[in-house]
């Protein structure tokens, strides 16, 4: 069985750009605060407002698909809502978190004829920002 990557992504604190590897919150003793680990020799304090889970999966180009990513795309025929079917939506990508576990879903940015929240079976999907560097797209 293939396991999944588990990685993160977040903003440096030092400079604001982007870091992605593994998260770990430094216990009381050590420099304290939030960090990402590229490898077992980099490390960085990061802003853990911008943290974001990598969904395993990937957009149409290949690019990463993370948590609080915005994408978008063309709703396809397992999406549901006919009244959707064939049009173009935008999304922003949100983690579930409950008692029995956790999931990724997709709540809509555009507004059609309502909102929909869900997974949607989208069609040529493309990540075409972040919420955090693209506040105008939300």
């Amino acid at each position: 069985m293939k396991q999944r990557e588990i990685k993160f992504r977040a903003k440096r604190i030092d400079n604001g750009e982007w870091v992605y590897g593994h998260f770990f919150e430094a216990p009381e003793g050590l420099r304290r605060g939030y960090n990402i680990v590229v490898d077992a020799s980099i490390k960085y304090l990061i802003d853990e407002k911008t943290l974001g889970q990598f969904t395993g999966l990937k957009d149409t180009k290949g690019q990463e698909i993370f948590e609080n990513d915005i994408v978008k795309g063309i709703m396809g025929a397992g999406a549901g809502l006919q009244e959707k079917r064939g049009k173009e939506c935008i999304f922003e990508v949100k983690i579930y978190l409950s008692g029995s576990g956790y999931g990724f879903f997709m709540e809509q940015i555009t507004k059609l004829t309502g909102d929909y929240r869900g997974f949607p079976a989208l069609k040529n999907c493309e990540v075409i920002g972040n919420i955090y560097s693209n506040p105008e797209l939300i």
